[in-house]
């Protein structure tokens, strides 16, 4: 018959043959660990001549789903009348009004104690060297209330204020608040960190970029769109990043040498940084939203506008022959004229790029007139 476990007048608790044990299947991966678990514990009582009497109580996402509270008081009071219970994984909610179902259960119980039991079972894969020798007990306080969830109400002066104190990388704002719009807040911020719209209206998507919204979740969005518009985020930090790398080595150089002589050019190109010797450069070529530079020992492929990477340049050296094309007047080995009054450039490698009419004056002139 099944019966509850007590405590004697010294502490001892007194377990019949058939315990009431209650316990929380939990959220997450609870659903899945959970019937493997019983079975083993239904085992192991079974070998010392009981058998648990298990009773579900609710919490966390399953006892909001049926009763809508994320901790009934139902759940508390049956674990303090039964002595001894099991608890899953439980999730956080938000804007629940409890910063952690974990940190209130313990509360609640006064379970001010961790104690978690650490031996070896023979037969249980280990890569401890000597995993029979592992007995131990691990004893921790309780008192991880050190951190502390914050809720303010959205739209309002307190919201602006935690966000300007927080200095986030990253916020999910939805558009249509209480008190003021999701754009409205944004442009009471004097530093606006990365953003990325919730929402259940497209209508707003052309606006959310143009206030450089990184993404735009249309509700209702499932875990994996979630994580699609973070990873986009932490791209979009990866090449800033490496932008402000650039940057400062372009910089480095710049001052260490002086511009009519210049020797080095810092590139980007697929996720690296290569440092080139502008001699070593055969052309170069606009492709689109790119630019592509050949060399003898290969080409590099970099974001950017052709006009900006000429700037790069020594104009003494590098001449537009065309308006998808530099060349390394260096490499030329000849001219060819062309009836429509262009030129063929034949570069040393073979490599023949066209010469447009309109550039023939700059090339001739570093040519030093041997056309």
């Amino acid at each position: 018959m099944p019966e509850k476990i007590t405590m004697s007048a010294d502490g001892t608790l007194v377990v019949p043959n058939e315990p009431i044990i209650p316990f929380i299947e939990g959220d997450g991966t609870g659903v899945d660990i959970w019937p493997a678990a019983r079975l083993v514990l239904d085992a192991a009582a079974e070998k010392h001549g009981y058998k648990v009497a298990w009773k579900e109580v609710l919490a966390g996402q399953k006892a909001f789903d049926e009763v809508g509270n994320w901790l009934p008081d139902e759940t508390v009071d049956a674990f303090r009348e039964h002595l001894i219970g099991i608890k899953g994984p439980l999730t956080t909610p938000v804007g629940g009004g409890i910063r952690s179902l974990n940190v209130a259960l313990r509360q609640l119980l006064d379970l001010y104690v961790c104690l978690r039991p650490v031996r070896w079972f023979q037969g249980v894969p280990s890569p401890v060297r000597h995993p029979e020798l592992v007995d131990m007990v691990i004893f921790r306080e309780n008192t991880e209330d050190v951190y502390a969830g914050y809720e303010v109400q959205s739209g309002t002066a307190e919201a602006i204020k935690l966000i300007a104190a927080l200095t986030p990388d990253l916020i999910f704002l939805d558009i249509q608040m209480p008190g003021m719009t999701g754009f409205q807040l944004l442009e009471r911020l004097e530093d606006v960190p990365q953003v990325i719209f919730t929402t259940g209206y497209d209508e707003y998507a052309i606006r959310a970029f143009e206030v450089n919204a990184l993404d735009y979740l249309m509700k209702p969005f499932d875990r994996e769109r979630v994580h699609e518009a973070i990873e986009r985020v932490r791209a979009e930090q990866l090449k800033n990043q490496g932008h402000d790398l650039a940057e400062r080595l372009l910089k480095l150089v710049s001052t260490s040498t002086p511009p009519q002589e210049e020797r080095t050019l810092v590139i980007k190109s697929q996720g690296r940084f290569v440092f080139l010797d502008p001699d070593e450069i055969d052309w170069i070529e606009a492709a689109a939203n790119y630019v592509k530079v050949i060399t003898g020992r290969g080409s590099y492929l970099l974001r950017g506008q052709i006009s900006r990477f000429a700037e790069r340049l020594n104009p003494a050296r590098f001449a537009r022959i065309h308006r998808s094309t530099i060349v390394n007047v260096n490499r030329i080995k000849e001219l060819q004229p062309c009836d429509n009054g262009e030129y063929i450039a034949v570069l040393k490698t073979g490599k023949e790029l066209s010469c447009g009419r309109s550039y023939r004056a700059q090339l001739q002139k570093l040519l030093d007139g041997k056309l």
